[in-house]
Parts: structure tokens; sequence; C-alpha cells
């Protein structure tokens, strides 16, 4: 997950071929993605390997980015079927 960080934050050609790469993409990912690359950002721009209008600018793409978060893969829905009562 935090290969997102460095994908978003950097500028060059790798950042833009990623950039590229998911544009008009949904990315499906784990609910802590966001706040996973805004921890790294902010090491990142503690440390001084990020700018500020560079990590302001990552954090603005994070929120742009479309991510889906599943509740549950469908499989493991199918599986667990519906909730049972609790026992004691």
């Amino acid at each position: 997950m935090t290969l997102l960080a460095p994908a978003i934050a950097d500028r060059g050609d790798d950042g833009q071929r990623f950039r590229q790469r998911i544009s008009g993409e949904t990315v499906a990912a784990p609910d802590l993605l966001r706040l996973e690359v805004t921890s790294v950002l902010r090491r990142h721009l503690a440390s001084g390997a990020l700018a500020e209008r560079q990590a302001e600018a990552a954090t603005i793409d994070l929120i742009d980015l479309p991510i889906r978060v599943p509740n549950r893969p469908p499989a493991a829905q199918h599986l667990a079927g519906p909730p049972q009562p609790l026992r004691l």
C-alpha cells in the first residue's frame, strides 16, 4: 500500500506513467489505504524528502483517486452467510 505514496508524490516520469496507467480506473483497496498513504507523505514531508507543495499535491491526488473499499470480498460474504445470533 505504501507503494501508492511515492507513485502519487512523484512528479517525474515514473509518477506520470503511474497516473496514466490508473487514469479512468477505480482502485480497490483496504479501508486504511488513505490513512497509510497520508502517514507516508507526512513522514517524507517531515524528513525533507518531500517539499510542502509536493506533499499537498500528492494529498489532493490521493483524495481525487477513485478508491473502492469493499467491506468483504464477495466470496467471503457468500461463505459467511447471514449474521448469526450471539449464543451465551
